[in-house]
């Protein structure tokens, strides 16, 4: 009686190809899978952010956005707030060192400048301010809030204060050593701006044509 032949062994050849071909196709179809997702995120985040409105962009730049006065309707001349619309504070000052006026005689200088009592008579602190410090008359250290590219207000008012002789910001000089005022430069309306500065702590003088700041303000 012959034995029974022993039992073949399978060939796993066919099935270790197939397991291949099929792990490779999943992983594949994971892949594009992925892509599709990230691609349909991002343009859903693109889409949103066109339609969100950038409040703050509708502030002037010598304006900052405050929330609060936004929910209480407060800005663009309501509440007392003369800005550009709700939610707009108008933060950028101008304040005589001494008890004068401000006219063209008179040149911009920076946080402790220093000077003599002489030199003192014709400079202006530069004044970043969430408060409203402008005075209401000119006597006194006179002070003036900035309400445009090239405007100053004595107080804060929808009206510009021109004075006996300020007229604007072009009336104006900069020291940006803050030494006499055979240091200083003309302000040029046709390429400076008073602006708040990316952080929203300072205001400064800013350069359109160099893309450089010129002076920076002090803060209250």
């Amino acid at each position: 009686m012959k034995a029974p032949p022993p039992p073949r062994t399978a060939d796993q050849r066919g099935i270790t190809l197939q397991t291949l071909i099929v792990t490779a196709v999943l992983v594949l179809m994971a892949v594009a899978a992925g892509v599709v997702i990230v691609a349909i995120t991002n343009s859903a985040q693109d889409d949103l952010q066109g339609q969100t409105p950038d409040t703050e962009a509708r502030c002037e730049p010598w304006e900052i956005f405050d929330p609060t006065l936004a929910a209480n309707g407060r800005g663009g001349n309501n509440g007392g707030i003369y800005s550009s619309g709700e939610g707009c504070l108008r933060v950028c000052y101008l304040r005589h060192r001494r008890t004068f006026g401000i006219d063209l005689a008179d040149h911009i200088v920076p946080p402790g400048a220093p000077g003599t009592n002489a030199e003192r008579g014709e400079q202006v602190d530069f004044i970043f301010s969430r408060s409203n410090i402008a005075t209401t008359a000119n006597s006194g250290r006179a002070t003036m809030v900035v309400t445009g590219t090239n405007t100053v207000a004595l107080r804060n008012s929808a009206t510009n204060y021109t004075g006996t002789y300020l007229s604007g910001l072009s009336d104006l000089g900069i020291d940006s050593n803050g030494g006499p005022d055979t240091d200083s430069i003309d302000y040029d309306d046709d390429n400076m701006i008073i602006k708040v500065a990316d952080n929203q702590r300072y205001c400064h003088i800013w350069n359109t044509t160099t893309d450089e700041e010129i002076i920076r303000s002090s803060r209250e």
